[in-house]
């Protein structure tokens, strides 16, 4: 009779805390493995409307060897002018295998980023050299 550990798959996202319209932010979408062998997984990002990215939102890693990790992937994505100014921007990423996986808890991760704006504040010069 063979045992078969069953994978267990993680991932974490990591991004800046605040980001600006127009910024470009890179998501790092650090994963790995803490069961067995798993084969065919798939790493899914899932962005907001407000942030444009060309790079692609799906990965295929052929194979995450057994008590594995972490490796990276990067997202690299550009706020919008227009995301409005304390808005969240949830990315969710989820990691996915062909084989039954010893755990869900740690296969997906969501983390928000808040939209901030430049505050000008005016500068006032005055002459502190005459005294009263």
């Amino acid at each position: 009779m063979t045992l078969t550990v069953p994978p267990d798959l993680w991932i974490h996202v990591t991004a800046p805390p605040l980001v600006r319209a127009n910024q470009v932010v890179s998501y790092q979408l650090l994963y790995g493995n803490g069961g067995g062998v798993a084969y065919d997984v798939y790493i899914t990002a899932t962005l907001p409307a407000s942030l444009n990215t060309s790079d692609p939102l799906t990965f295929l890693v052929p194979l995450v060897p057994a008590a594995s990790g972490p490796y990276q992937l990067t997202v690299t994505a550009t706020v919008s002018p227009d995301a409005p100014a304390g808005a969240a921007l949830t990315t969710t990423a989820i990691i996915t295998s062909n084989l039954e996986l010893d755990s869900f808890d740690n296969a997906s991760w969501t983390v928000a980023r808040v939209v901030s704006r430049p505050i000008f504040l005016p500068l006032v010069l005055s002459d502190l050299s005459q005294s009263n």
